[in-house]
């Protein structure tokens, strides 16, 4: 009885994930409804799971992928096509690989169902056979800590851990294709071993390779979302829930401003980095922040210019990367002085082969 309703549970599931790029079907006895959100669509279809037969029928050699073999899914089989019957549940189409994933976090955190880490490693394990690099990372790491076991999981326990047996072969198989497909938790897997050799060869350059593309990923969802530190952020939202008052930030920078306006160099960089922040309960300003750096700049400030290139390489003067003005501002900070952040700069230029003579590892590896 029990693995009858558990099958019910995998199967229903499996249809609410299906359900994001195709129609659902139903029973003619049943409407299909939508919701706003992947939480309420679970526990509604774990609420009907009693209430509905429900069977899946298993195409003709279907895949395993990494977890089972995978021949077909390498060949590039799908599903078969499902139609609705009177005597239970059934679906049309390919599932959604993604909403798969979905389903499975919710699942693994208990978003608005109770916690259940088998079903949760079934989801991932299907999704990942789908081809999704996010379920990728998930089962690698399963496969790293050796919980991709059903074994040792049950409900929302995890029974086995001290004795789980890690997987390494499949984690990194995992963690390749995750990588591959640009998941961030696999790229950062990956750096991690290959700067400390764990599993794989020692090389600060695929450690390096694969940093590279997390770290990018993360600047560019920092971008787009304003360039604000997120520690300041929560640091300020802290002392507001405290009942502190930013009055007296405000004061100091009333006067920093004021010298600024006089002619004082550091007075100009540190307001033009505030600026360009929005920290300290100030308005992000790059435009101001811009005029107080070059102010600065051109009064021979180092940490100045090596800030101006930093937000000409990301975009937030123009709105692109100019990483010609970036190029400059970078070579004239590292010539006034040893700017750290301007060496950091001209090491990433060289790096990424943002500048005319190309890619120059070992250029970048001298500078940085």
């Amino acid at each position: 009885m029990a693995k009858s309703s558990g099958a019910r549970v995998l199967v229903l599931v499996l249809l609410v994930a299906q359900c994001a790029s195709r129609s659902l079907a139903a029973a003619a006895s049943s409407k299909a409804s939508s919701g706003s959100s992947v939480d309420l669509v679970v526990a509604k279809a774990v609420a009907i799971s009693t209430a509905a037969p429900a069977r899946q029928q298993q195409a003709p050699g279907a895949a395993a992928g990494l977890d089972g073999g995978g021949a077909a899914a390498e060949a590039g089989a799908t599903e078969p096509e499902r139609v609705p019957q009177s005597s239970g549940w059934w679906y049309a189409g390919p599932l959604n690989p993604a909403a798969l994933r979905e389903v499975a976090k919710s699942l693994q955190m208990g978003r608005g169902v109770e916690p259940d880490h088998r079903l949760s490693l079934e989801l991932f394990k299907k999704a990942a056979d789908l081809g999704d690099p996010e379920a990728h990372g998930q089962m690698g790491l399963r496969h790293s800590v050796g919980l991709a076991r059903p074994e040792n999981l049950q409900g929302s326990s995890i029974l086995r851990f001290d004795e789980a047996s890690p997987d390494e072969p499949r984690a990194l198989l995992h963690y390749y294709f995750g990588a591959a497909g640009g998941d961030t938790l696999s790229r950062l897997a990956l750096a991690y071993r290959h700067t400390h050799g764990a599993g794989v060869p020692k090389s600060c350059w695929s450690a390096a390779a694969y940093y590279q593309p997390a770290a990018e990923g993360v600047v560019t969802s920092m971008v787009a979302d304003g360039g604000v530190p997120q520690m300041e952020r929560i640091r300020l939202n802290l002392h507001a829930n405290a009942g502190m008052k930013l009055d007296r930030h405000r004061d100091v920078l009333q006067y920093f401003q004021n010298s600024a306006d006089q002619g004082n160099v550091n007075a100009q960089a540190a307001i033009g980095k505030v600026l360009n922040a929005g920290s300290y309960g100030v308005p992000r300003d790059p435009k101001g922040a811009q005029h107080y750096l070059r102010r600065a700049a051109d009064a021979g400030d180092a940490d100045a210019m090596a800030h101006l290139g930093h937000m000409h390489a990301s975009g937030l003067i123009t709105g692109e990367a100019d990483y010609k003005k970036a190029l400059k501002w970078f070579t004239e900070s590292v010539g006034k002085k040893v700017s750290p952040s301007g060496l950091y700069g001209l090491g990433y230029l060289h790096f990424s082969g943002r500048v005319p003579t190309g890619k120059d590892l070992t250029k970048a590896s001298k500078l940085v």
